[in-house]
Parts: C-alpha cells; sequence; structure tokens
C-alpha cells in the first residue's frame, strides 16, 4: 500500500535524494543504506513518484531479479498505447515489448529518432 504523500513531504530532500538515486538505477535497500531513509518510506516515494509521471525503473523485491534493464511506461504513455494494444489483442506491456524489438530487429532506432547514426 502507498503512503498518500503531500507536496510537503515531496519536496522534501529525503523524496529528491530517493528519486534521483533510483533514476541511477539503485535499488532501494542500497537507497536505504545511503540515505538512513526506511525502505519502506523509499518503496512510498518511488510509488508516488511513479504515479507522477517518473520514469522510474521497477525493482525486484525478492533480489532475483535478471539484471536486464526495463522500460517503465506513464499513465500517459500507457493510455496511448492501449488502443493499439486492443486492436492486436496484446497487453500493453506486451505491445511495447514487441515494438522495441521490431525497431532493433529491423535497424530502425535511428529512423525513429531522426538523429541520425551515432557513429557518424
Amino acid at each position: 500500500m502507498t503512503v498518500p504523500l503531500d507536496r510537503q513531504t515531496a519536496s522534501s530532500a529525503a523524496y529528491r535524494d530517493a528519486v534521483r538515486l533510483a533514476k541511477l538505477g539503485h535499488p532501494p535497500a542500497k537507497i536505504e543504506a545511503i540515505t538512513g531513509t526506511s525502505r519502506t518510506t523509499i518503496y512510498s516515494y518511488l510509488s508516488y513518484a511513479r504515479a507522477r509521471g517518473e520514469a522510474i525503473p521497477l525493482f525486484s523485491t525478492t533480489g532475483n531479479h535478471s539484471g536486464r534493464p526495463r522500460v517503465v511506461l506513464t499513465d500517459a504513455q500507457c493510455e496511448q498505447l492501449g488502443p493499439h494494444a486492443d486492436r492486436r489483442s496484446m497487453g500493453i506491456r506486451e505491445l511495447a515489448s514487441l515494438l522495441l524489438l521490431t525497431a532493433v530487429e529491423c535497424d530502425l532506432v535511428d529512423a525513429i529518432l531522426d538523429d541520425g547514426d551515432a557513429s557518424d
């Protein structure tokens, strides 16, 4: 259960530190060790930040994660992908994975980003 946070808490240094460290890929246990903030509070901060649209990775609560990067979608992005997933009888997560894999396998990353080849 997420603890309701108010604006004062969300603007606190502990909240900002937890969000910053999570965005750098540090799991809640390590954030707890670094900041001294309880792990329960850190999970609440990260849940609140995700709900506000912050792109924070999901962390395994068992410690048995694959080590592979995860993509976190905001609620707005999920809403945009929803109709496309529905038309294909897929879940949003499945569609997002398929989009990413197709872009890589078809060598479309530079075309999609329209920023030119990084090696140029």
